[in-house]
């Protein structure tokens, strides 16, 4: 659905940072992720995914903003998730959030990710 991102291993290496990230889960099924990007100023999009705990991908959407919630498109610049669904979230079931900061020439700069729910 969109073009490949790739990961830098030697010269200048994609960063894991997950405690960049921060999650409001106060509404369960539509939580806000923040996130910092102070180390690298590189960073044009960011792509955010959010899997459910087996891994399998439940949305995939890409901001210019360090903040994204769950599923409100209002600041999504590229939305990858799968055509034809509304993704949604379950109270009290377990998913993870992964955040790729990428640069323009589509190099992964930044990782963090986090479980949230139940």
């Amino acid at each position: 659905y969109c073009k490949a991102v790739r990961m830098k291993y030697n010269e200048d290496p994609s960063l894991y940072q997950p405690d960049f990230l921060s999650i409001d889960s106060s509404n369960p099924v539509s939580p806000i992720f923040n996130w910092e990007d102070e180390s690298n100023t590189n960073n044009i999009i960011y792509f955010q995914v959010v899997a459910d705990q087996e891994g399998n991908a439940i949305s995939g959407t890409y901001t210019e903003e360090r903040s994204f919630q769950f599923y409100n498109l209002d600041n999504v610049v590229l939305n990858v998730t799968h055509p034809g669904e509304t993704p949604s979230l379950m109270e009290n079931n377990d998913y993870q959030f992964i955040l790729m900061g990428v640069d323009a020439e589509n190099w992964v700069n930044l990782i963090a990710t986090s479980d949230f729910g139940s």
